[in-house]
């Protein structure tokens, strides 16, 4: 993700890291609508989620992501995940919240991460950079 990690998110990562954080069991997937560049302080206040037709939240089950190392940079990612919208919206861009939908993490549009494919779909792969 070459978006932000909340400082929610970081918390979070070093809580769970440290055995100091009960992890959230799945994390959610959601698009956003709004033309709103992320910050570490970004809120799901901060953040218009879709609402056209065919839209719902991607669950992100934990356990299913695959971490790898290259180059000393440590990724976190998930399979693709493909939103299915029959009606028009505009994509601001995307977030993972946890179970309380506090933000994780969240990037704005300008990525390869999110593609919109000839049919409508909207394509993410959600990859977080650790460091």
């Amino acid at each position: 993700m070459a978006g932000i990690y909340t400082s929610y998110g970081r918390e979070q990562l070093a809580g769970i890291g440290l055995n100091s954080v009960a992890a959230s069991v799945n994390h959610e997937l959601i698009l956003y609508s709004n033309t709103y560049a992320p910050v570490v302080g970004t809120q799901l206040s901060d953040l218009t989620e879709v609402v056209a037709a065919g839209y719902a939240r991607k669950t992100l089950t934990s356990g299913s992501w695959t971490v790898a190392t290259v180059a000393g940079d440590t990724t976190i990612s998930y399979a693709a995940q493909t939103f299915t919208l029959t009606a028009a919206s505009d994509i601001g861009g995307y977030a993972i919240v946890d179970d309380t939908d506090k933000v994780i993490a969240a990037e704005q549009n300008v990525t390869a991460n999110l593609r919109i494919d000839p049919d409508g779909d909207v394509v993410i792969t959600p990859v977080i950079t650790v460091g």
